[in-house]
């Protein structure tokens, strides 16, 4: 609990989706394949070149965040405040999840990664998710936004 892991280390699949218990190093190879990784954490350049799937951060990330993220989606828990000054603007746009089919698929993912790893952080996400989920970013490809089965908001839409 609380190392740094790559892809090898304690890394299970359910699904089409990788549950770390931890903080993934590594970012940039975990998070490039359609998959749901979910991490409590990541180093310099996570979603780097994500192409497709959604990801989740439960704390601390890098520089460099998403870039040249292309596709799928990333939420990232945002604690310290920190998230813009280490997200590569260059392709994406970002939010506050605010639409009912993005929270709930937020909390699914949080659920999901406490179930499959016992996480203290998670369980605590959750049972204050009301006021925690104003720490929490959306991030979307801008490419992205027009293709999306269900929009995001008007206004991320009108900002890309």
């Amino acid at each position: 609990r609380g190392a740094s892991h790559g892809n090898r280390e304690r890394l299970r699949r359910r699904h089409d989706r990788r549950v770390v218990d931890g903080i993934d190093s590594d970012g940039d190879r975990l998070f490039r394949e359609t998959v749901e990784p979910v991490v409590e954490g990541c180093g310099d350049n996570g979603c780097e070149y994500m192409t497709g799937g959604v990801a989740l951060i439960l704390g601390r990330i890098g520089d460099n965040f998403a870039a040249g993220m292309s596709g799928g989606m990333a939420y990232v828990w945002d604690k310290d405040g920190r998230f813009a000054d280490r997200v590569n603007a260059d392709m994406v746009v970002w939010q506050r999840p605010e639409v009912d089919h993005y929270v709930d698929q937020l909390k699914a993912l949080i659920a999901e990664h406490r179930a499959e790893t016992g996480s203290v952080l998670a369980e605590r996400l959750l049972a204050d998710f009301d006021l925690e989920r104003g720490h929490f970013w959306q991030v979307i490809p801008k490419e992205m936004l027009d293709r999306l089965e269900v929009a995001p908001s008007r206004a991320l839409a009108a900002s890309a």
